[in-house]
């Protein structure tokens, strides 16, 4: 996979989200006259990923008229939980959370949800029933990891890492990288 082509699907994933955000908010209409307030949940801008989709979400905000609101949990649960609840005390209309412990979020959807805001559980999956998640394929995305590297490196010692334990993302996309290296392996 392309830089730019993984750009242009973080890009078109982040529409997805925010339309999705626009639609839950505005029943009626994505486009009615109340403007929108987005409280976003990231688990940690310390990622490069999420600080440069941060940028993303401002952008996207910006030109739909929302006002969006971040917080960023610096790797702690507990914190992303209080976070979220601080989010709501605020007043947002819905919550995109990228969550640090799926369990533990779910206590954040319940919050939300009896203030009847919806949840968007963004990349990582929030197991309660009134989070929506929205996120890659990610087996697919490990899939072209894994043949990228193989195409340059085909032979040789490698070492792989396979991610959090607390992320069904690492599972999902160590699943895809060995559909690609295990039949290169003696194991």
């Amino acid at each position: 996979m392309t830089v730019r082509r993984g750009l242009r699907l973080v890009t078109g994933g982040l529409a997805l989200v925010f339309l999705l955000s626009m639609m839950l908010v505005n029943t009626g209409s994505a486009f009615a006259a109340k403007k929108v307030t987005i409280g976003v949940s990231i688990r940690s801008l310390s990622e490069e990923r999420w600080a440069r989709e941060k940028v993303l979400m401002e952008e996207k905000a910006k030109k739909l008229g929302a006002d969006i609101i971040f917080t960023d949990a610096n790797n702690d649960e507990f914190v992303q939980n209080s976070q979220i609840e601080n989010l709501i005390a605020r007043g947002v209309d819905v919550l995109i959370i990228i969550a640090r412990n799926s369990d533990v979020a779910a206590n954040g959807v319940e919050m939300a949800a009896k203030e009847g805001i919806p949840c968007i559980a963004y990349d990582v999956a929030i197991y309660h029933p009134h989070a929506i998640y929205v996120s890659f394929d990610s087996v697919r995305v490990g899939y072209e990891m894994a043949k990228a590297v193989v195409e340059r490196v085909p032979k040789g010692r490698c070492f792989w890492i396979g991610g959090s334990p607390t992320d069904d993302n690492a599972y999902l996309v160590r699943k895809g990288h060995f559909q690609v290296l295990q039949p290169l392996t003696h194991l």
